[in-house]
């Protein structure tokens, strides 16, 4: 008569465990999709700041304001792909929340603007990261004069964007013809 209670406990202690191993699990799955989500919103704030920054800047643009200009796309490039990556999990989603009223077809379409954004960031750095030897060269005085060195520097700049528009360089954009004719 003792065998039957002794299983029946040793099934309460095994049903008690597994219990724990999903709570302790559950706990440790909410735990990490907590993270992501500051991570991403922590990303997303530094994207406003940039863009906050780059607003303030531009908005009496000259050719002494190109450093900081360079910095803050290189800011913003970054922080975007940040976002991008600790959002992962969260744009798996949203395809799904076509039906939310209201940002229904904008959370359908967040990974491809996320996407989009990053893209057009690397795209404004690679420009401004070609033009700035220009820029150097004109803000130095040289007015016309330093015309043919600024061809120059063009045609140097040339091979560098060539090579940063071919389908293997853009990760997101490979196979769409983004650079179509290039490369």
């Amino acid at each position: 008569m003792t065998a039957p209670i002794q299983d029946h406990s040793q099934t309460r202690d095994l049903h008690r465990w597994v219990r724990l191993a999903f709570i302790i699990a559950l706990l440790a799955l909410v735990g990490w999709l907590g993270w992501r989500a500051l991570r991403s919103g922590l990303s997303a704030r530094a994207v406003l700041n940039d863009l906050d920054r780059l607003q303030a800047t531009m908005a009496q643009p000259s050719l002494d304001a190109l450093p900081r200009v360079q910095a803050d796309i290189a800011s913003l490039e970054t922080h975007l792909k940040e976002v991008r990556a600790a959002a992962g999990p969260f744009l798996r989603l949203t395809p799904s929340l076509g039906w939310a009223p209201r940002f229904g077809p904008d959370l359908v379409l967040a990974p491809q603007l996320l996407d989009m954004a990053v893209e057009l960031s690397t795209a404004g750095r690679i420009a401004v990261d070609t033009l700035a030897p220009i820029g150097e060269l004109v803000s130095g005085g040289g007015g016309l004069d330093a015309l043919p060195q600024a061809v120059d520097a063009l045609q140097a700049a040339q091979d560098a964007v060539g090579h940063s528009c071919r389908p293997n360089n853009c990760p997101s954009m490979s196979g769409r013809g983004f650079c179509r004719g290039r490369g």
